[in-house]
């Protein structure tokens, strides 16, 4: 995945936010974050908290910037 757009960061993210939060496990289940890697998810984070810093700062090109 050389290039992740803002729907697949937040797709990602739920992923990652739903294994983390499955308590019906002892252990988190590796196998619900469905093949992706440990970089893909630093990716989708540093995406998103790129993208929640903008939106904050009150820029109203924010889904540009997070584009390029």
């Amino acid at each position: 995945m050389a290039t992740m757009t803002i729907a697949e960061s937040e797709r990602v993210f739920n992923i990652v936010l739903a294994a983390f939060g499955d308590t019906s496990h002892r252990h988190t289940p590796v196998s619900a974050l469905k093949g992706y890697d440990i970089y893909q998810i630093c990716t989708a984070l540093k995406l998103k908290i790129a993208n929640c810093f903008l939106l904050y700062a009150g820029r109203d090109d924010f889904e540009e910037k997070f584009a390029k």
